[in-house]
């Protein structure tokens, strides 16, 4: 492996592995891939990112050195951090003031709605087809199936969701992304590794 500044611990990512990436002979890392314009660069783009979180990390870091004293800087870190940095990474969070759980919970639900009964069938009517595996597609629809049906049942009181519960959610998206990791990197195959195109 021809970086000296990664260590590896364990056996799931090898060298190989990493230098496979590399000169891009895993799938999924081309440009068209993350949404990008062929032509784009997808090394360049990872760049631009991590510039532009440098610059806001700088901007938070000043806002945060010049709080008054007592002040606790949640609003700043918020507001200068996090809403920022999650949408550098393409999240939109949506975020709701004190009191307003149902109202966020409802517009997360609807948004959810809209993408998989609009979108979707909307996009199909403007392209014309669309390629769909029913073994790559199950196990992403059953692992949203869990993840809702979980979410549900600890709201199932008064729509309110303690902070264990919310842990537990978090620590389930991070099994998913875990998942896709090691799918991406060949230690787990659930998934088939190639999607076919939409038939002729």
């Amino acid at each position: 492996m021809q970086y000296p500044s990664i260590r590896i611990e364990g056996s799931i990512l090898s060298g190989d592995i990493i230098d496979a990436i590399e000169q891009g002979e895993k799938g999924f890392q081309k440009a068209k891939d993350f949404g990008l314009e062929p032509t784009s660069k997808v090394k360049d783009e990872i760049a631009n990112a991590w510039a532009d979180a440098r610059d806001q990390w700088r901007i938070y870091r000043r806002k945060v050195d010049n709080l008054k004293e007592g002040k606790t800087g949640t609003t700043e870190t918020r507001n200068f951090w996090m809403i920022p940095f999650l949408g550098l990474l393409g999240y939109q969070p949506d975020l709701a003031r004190k009191g307003e759980g149902v109202v966020s919970l409802a517009n997360v639900l609807g948004s959810n709605s809209f993408d998989l009964l609009i979108a979707v069938p909307a996009g199909v009517l403007i392209a014309g087809t669309l390629a769909f595996q029913f073994d790559i597609a199950m196990p992403l629809v059953v692992f949203l199936g869990l993840a809702t049906v979980l979410l549900f049942v600890q709201i199932r009181t008064g729509l309110v969701l303690s902070k264990p519960e919310s842990i537990s959610l978090l620590v389930l998206y991070g099994v998913f992304i875990v998942w896709m990791i090691l799918e991406q990197v060949d230690v787990m195959s659930i998934l088939p590794e190639e999607v076919p195109g939409p038939a002729e």
